[in-house]
């Protein structure tokens, strides 16, 4: 499990170039350690989830450090923000607490077809709005920009902080759901 600089110690992009770097670190060294250097997924909860999303379909920030959205088998957003970040949108003096926004710093805003597989998952019962601001993410992945493997989980019973916390207990939805997208995908993977 990789970290990052938290805000307001430090501002964006700074936080996002963490993740991107401790995702690098990964694709380095998968082979080194013993894992499939071609099933390296990237995943994370809430703000996590953001920042998984971000790496997945915008470019710019595995270019950086020469690596590319290509190689990774697929993301796992989980209650994450597709939009802009509010975090992001505080820093910049532009948040109410009520309005929504996709600059070119929303996951959203990078739909496409070509991006790495993608499941997200949430919680019935999470944050307000969450939930359908992630329908509208894979809506908006799947019917505008076509993108043929994305889909959303919602998994009952859970809040915000809920669904992370129960994902590794024996037989819990969120989690075989995230270890079957990893196996079918790898699997798929294999077969090309």
């Amino acid at each position: 499990m990789a970290n990052y600089r938290l805000s307001p110690a430090t501002r964006f992009p700074g936080w996002l170039e963490d993740a991107a770097a401790a995702l690098g670190w990964a694709l380095d060294h998968a082979a080194g350690l013993g894992a499939d250097p071609d099933a390296v997924f990237v995943g994370g909860n809430s703000a996590g989830a953001y920042l998984a999303a971000m790496l997945t379909v915008d470019e710019r920030w595995l270019n950086a450090i020469g690596h590319s959205i290509n190689e990774l088998a697929g993301a796992i957003p989980m209650s994450g923000q597709m939009m802009t970040h509010f975090t992001l949108r505080k820093e910049r003096g532009g948040w109410n607490g009520r309005s929504v926004s996709a600059d070119e710093f929303a996951p959203i805003f990078h739909a496409r077809a070509d991006c790495p597989p993608m499941m997200l998952l949430i919680g019935d019962s999470d944050w307000p709005a969450r939930l359908e601001e992630n329908q509208f993410f894979v809506a908006t992945f799947t019917k505008v920009a076509e993108h043929p493997d994305i889909t959303l989980r919602v998994i009952p019973d859970r809040d915000h902080g809920g669904i992370f916390a129960r994902c590794l207990e024996e037989g819990d939805p969120a989690g075989d759901a995230m270890l079957n997208f990893m196996q079918t995908r790898v699997r798929t993977q294999r077969q090309k």
